[in-house]
């Protein structure tokens, strides 16, 4: 098999730079020499992963995998990728057709399968998933033996029907649906008395921006580049990490046109004088949970923002992700 041959069956993905600064950061944290090298390639592995499933829908958590502990990566040869409710998946990555993919032994078991990762760091920098294998039983496993892309969604469905069907509650219980914001009854309050109508958690982004702020903040309300001056019902919550740094402050607005309604989401520093941390992710999934708008914080960012239309009555999720930890607010127009 040679490179003609994947990049005609392979799936390409890009390689960010979000990627790649996450990526050179664990390699820096590691002894000078191969071990960066190693380092670096397999978190890039990881993430070309973790990418592909985002897309597909598939919830992954690159922060509870070993790939992701400094000292795991010094102690050991890993690429693992959380899959939460199902297992650990092996993203072992390459740079030459010609070679079998390298899987240490120690690597061959607690793993749910191995994907196998081409990376063209260079020139198309981009990262190629030639193919899957459900486990392995040798340290260099032969590229003619992966199966396809479609083979491993195709295992990870059966492995998470599998895993529900076992935990089942012998009760069957009606599965919850998120607790949706709906954005269109803002429209239906006086602006003057909305804070009292506001579900828990939202406020006026007076009471959450300083002076400072509040200017930028502001032009949410009204687009330069719209013709229709369009005004926009503004709220905003303080949204946490779970490692108690870098809050963030939350702005949704809505307006109404005449065959559409207006959504815009944005994301500030909490801090006056603070910047956005760098590769702060900002997406917005439908109904279905695939990615049709997203955005990533550079090193000078104040702010993050995104606008799109939409029909009363559609449902949308908002996913804020950094260094592997994600937050989420459900709307429904």
């Amino acid at each position: 098999m040679n490179a003609q041959y994947f990049e005609e069956i392979a799936l390409p993905m890009p390689l960010t730079q979000s990627a790649f600064a996450i990526a050179d950061r664990f390699a820096a944290a590691q002894p000078a020499g191969s071990k960066r090298d190693q380092v670096r390639q397999n978190t890039l592995a990881v993430q070309v992963v973790a990418d592909y499933l985002h897309l597909m829908g598939i919830a992954t958590a690159v922060s509870d995998s070993d790939s992701w502990n400094a000292v795991t990566q010094l102690c050991s040869n890993v690429a693992d990728l959380v899959i939460p409710g199902v297992g650990r998946l092996e993203c072992r990555p390459i740079t030459d057709f010609t070679a079998a993919c390298y899987v240490p032994a120690d690597v061959w078991h607690d793993r749910i399968g191995y994907v196998v990762v081409h990376l063209d760091l260079d020139v198309k920098q981009e990262g190629l998933i030639l193919g899957f294998v459900p486990a392995v039983t040798q340290e260099n496993l032969p590229l003619s033996q992966l199966g396809t892309i479609d083979d491993l969604l195709t295992h990870l469905f059966e492995l998470r029907t599998q895993t529900q069907a076992s935990s089942t509650p012998v009760q069957p219980q009606v599965a919850q649906q998120p607790r949706r914001t709906q954005l269109t009854q803002w429209l239906e309050v006086p602006l003057e008395e909305l804070d009292r109508f506001m579900e828990s958690g939202w406020q006026a982004i007076e009471q959450l921006l300083s002076p400072a702020q509040l200017a930028p903040a502001y032009a949410v309300r009204h687009d330069p580049q719209d013709p229709d001056a369009v005004t926009l019902v503004t709220q905003a919550k303080r949204l946490d990490w779970q490692r108690g740094d870098i809050p963030v402050i939350f702005i949704a607005g809505v307006a109404e046109l005449p065959e559409a309604v207006r959504i815009r989401i944005q994301v500030f520093a909490i801090e006056p004088t603070s910047n956005l941390p760098q590769d702060l992710r900002l997406q917005v999934l439908d109904e279905t949970g695939h990615i049709f708008l997203e955005t990533v914080s550079g090193h000078h960012d104040r702010g993050l923002q995104l606008v799109f239309e939409g029909e009363k009555g559609e449902s949308f999720t908002v996913q804020l992700d950094w260094q592997g930890e994600t937050l989420i607010e459900h709307f429904e127009i």
